[in-house]
């Protein structure tokens, strides 16, 4: 049993975790992409992109990079980690992307959002898949006292879809956001990114980061 292996029916019997399909996202400010990333993505659509590795080099990893380069001093982008949670109940393998807070340690720590290919481009694969590796990381860090609410995304390349995942609770955005609208898609990272550099950068506990994150973007 590993993280590609789960199924929501699994994750619900064997860690309680409920789900639900509701929009997380709405009216959210674009984000406008750098010539780099255009340049790069353009370059990236006359290439064979026939495999997940192919996809996670020449489209997912440059879009994780431009969120991060902005906040290199903040955030951590981990590709292919091994996180062995809790070998009994299958939270153990190897991961796609990590975006995680930057503490200047070796290991993977402070995991903040999963963000996992989807195999084959089936969303349904990829999603229980996804909540898997949330919750391992929120229980990576629970034991470090951090409690946060995890995100994650699951991409085909072309598509992206988000999740939520805070106290056994999975909150599914049914919403798929498209490559070709890149200032919504960027935006809407943009958003999840500020949440956690409001909350991870001062005292505020969670119910007052939350209250933030829905003030400031509505």
């Amino acid at each position: 049993m590993a993280y590609r292996d789960f199924t929501l029916d699994r994750l619900s019997r064997d860690f309680g975790v409920t789900d639900e399909i509701t929009p997380l996202f709405d009216g959210l400010p674009l984000i406008e992409p750098s010539h780099y990333l255009l340049h790069t993505l353009a370059t990236a659509t006359g290439l064979p992109l026939r495999s997940e590795k192919a996809r996670s080099e020449y489209i997912v990893t440059p879009i994780l990079f431009e969120l991060l380069e902005q906040s290199r001093q903040f955030f951590m982008l981990y590709s292919g980690e091994v996180l062995n949670i809790d070998r009994e109940r299958g939270l153990t393998g190897e991961t796609d992307f990590y975006i995680a807070k930057r503490t200047n340690t070796y290991s993977i720590s402070m995991p903040l959002m999963a963000v996992v290919e989807a195999p084959r481009r089936d969303f349904d694969r990829g999603i229980p898949q996804c909540a898997a590796q949330m919750l391992a990381a929120r229980q990576l860090n629970m034991e470090t006292g951090l409690e946060v609410p995890i995100y994650g995304c699951v991409t085909t390349g072309t598509g992206w879809q988000f999740l939520h995942y805070n106290n056994h609770h999975l909150i599914v955005d049914p919403t798929i956001y498209q490559l070709d609208n890149l200032p919504q898609l960027l935006g809407v990272f943009s958003h999840i990114l500020s949440y956690y550099r409001y909350m991870l950068n001062s005292q505020n506990n969670a119910q007052e980061a939350e209250i933030f994150y829905r003030a400031f973007w509505g």
